[in-house]
C-alpha cells in the first residue's frame, strides 16, 4: 500500500506558535507514512522558521522551502516541488486527523483514473466544533457529467468543498493541465477560483464521507483580518471566475449557483468585513465605504438579481444592504463577532 509517495504542502507565515506545533506533530503521525513535507516559508518568519527547523531535525521527511510571499505563491512552490505521486495542501493554522492520508490514499489508488478525492471539514472554534453538512454528497466516484454537478457545488457557499484543502489530488493530473493557484488572489478565493478550473478538467472525481481536516478559527489569519483590499480581491476572483464560467457547457447552472454565491460574499464583506468590530474605523467611514463598495459593476449586477437559494437571515441583511439600512448591519457585525469567539 504504501508504495506511493504523497506530497503535503504546509504554507506558512505567521502562523501562531501552538497552531503550527499542532498541525505539523498531526502530519508527522499520520498512519500513512510514505510522504514528505514540505514547508514553503518567508525567511523573515523567524518565529515560524525554528519550529519548523526543530521538526526537520526529528524528521527528514520535512523540507523547508524559503521562497513565499503568499499563500497562493506557497502553494504553487509546493506543488512544483513535490515529487510525490499525489498531493496535498494543509494550512499552517490548520491539523488532520491520524488516518487521513491513509484513507484517502485507499480512494484515490483504487482507481488509476481518479483525479481527485474529497474529505469533510470540522471547523475548530475556540470552545467548539462546527460540523459541516454534506448531505448533498454521496461516498462514490463521480464521472464525467457527474463532476460538472460537482462544479455547480463549488458555489454553493454551504457545499464546504471549494477549498484547496481536506483533498488529495493525482500529481500528474494537476501539471498535465497547468492547475496552479493564481497568485493575484487571497482571501479564500483563491481556492474557490482554483477549483472551478480543477473541476472543468477533471474526469473522475471520488467523495469520501468522513471528517478528517481540522479548520482552525484564528483570529490573526488573512481570511480572518478584514481589510478593505481583501474584499476587492474577492471581486476579482470573481470577475475571473465569470470569465471562466462564460466558457463552460455548463454555464447556465454555473452562472444561476454564481449569482447566489456572490450574495453571500456581499453578506460576508458587510458583516465580517465593513462593519466587523475589528475594523476600527468610526461608523460614518464604514458607511462611506461599504457605499463605494456597492457601486461596484459586480456588486450591482448581483444585488439585481432574485434571490436564489438564501435563508431569511441572509435576505434580511440582503434587503437592510439594498435599503441602505446600515445601522442594522452594524449591530449583527458585531453579534457575529462575538459569537466566533465563544
Amino acid at each position: 500500500m504504501e508504495n506511493n509517495l504523497i506530497s503535503i504542502v504546509v504554507p506558512v507565515y505567521h502562523v501562531p506558535k501552538d497552531f503550527l506545533k499542532k498541525c505539523i506533530e498531526s502530519i508527522i503521525r499520520q498512519s500513512y507514512k510514505n510522504i514528505e513535507i514540505l514547508i514553503p516559508m518567508n525567511k523573515n518568519d523567524k518565529k515560524c522558521i525554528e519550529i519548523c527547523q526543530n521538526f526537520q531535525n526529528q524528521d527528514e521527511r520535512i523540507k523547508i522551502i524559503y521562497e513565499n510571499t503568499s499563500l497562493c505563491n506557497a502553494r504553487n512552490v509546493g506543488e512544483k516541488n513535490a515529487k510525490g505521486k499525489y498531493l496535498m495542501f494543509v494550512d499552517g493554522d490548520d491539523w488532520i486527523e491520524e488516518d487521513m492520508v491513509k484513507d484517502l490514499y485507499e480512494n484515490i489508488s483504487s482507481d488509476d483514473n481518479i483525479d481527485l478525492t474529497i474529505s469533510c471539514i470540522i471547523k475548530d472554534y475556540t470552545n467548539k466544533k462546527e460540523y459541516y453538512n454534506y448531505d448533498e454528497f454521496e461516498n462514490k466516484i463521480y464521472k464525467n457529467e457527474e463532476c460538472k454537478k460537482l462544479q455547480a457545488e463549488l458555489l454553493n457557499f454551504n457545499g464546504q468543498i471549494a477549498t484547496a484543502y481536506a483533498k488529495l489530488f493525482n500529481l500528474e493530473f494537476l501539471k498535465k493541465n497547468d492547475l496552479y493557484h493564481d497568485e493575484e488572489l487571497k482571501q479564500g478565493a483563491e481556492g474557490l477560483e482554483f477549483n472551478i478550473r480543477v473541476f472543468e478538467k477533471a474526469q473522475k472525481i471520488s467523495f469520501l464521507k468522513k471528517y478528517y481536516y481540522h479548520y482552525m478559527y484564528n483570529e490573526q489569519s488573512i481570511s480572518a483580518s478584514p481589510t478593505e483590499e481583501n474584499n476587492y480581491i474577492i471581486l476579482k476572483c470573481f470577475e475571473k471566475i465569470r470569465k471562466i464560467i462564460e466558457k463552460s457547457e455548463n454555464s447556465d447552472e454555473l452562472l444561476k449557483r454564481y449569482y447566489n454565491r456572490l450574495d453571500y460574499v456581499i453578506v460576508t464583506t458587510a458583516i465580517s468585513g465593513y462593519f466587523n468590530p475589528q475594523n476600527t474605523e468610526k461608523y460614518s467611514e464604514k458607511k462611506k465605504k461599504f457605499e463605494k463598495y456597492l457601486q461596484e459593476n459586480i456588486v450591482k449586477e448581483t444585488l439585481s438579481q432574485k434571490f436564489y437559494d438564501l435563508d431569511y437571515k441572509r435576505k434580511f441583511i440582503l434587503f437592510c444592504i439594498k435599503c441602505r439600512i446600515f445601522w442594522i448591519i452594524d449591530l449583527l457585525g458585531k453579534i457575529r463577532y462575538k459569537q466566533k469567539r465563544l
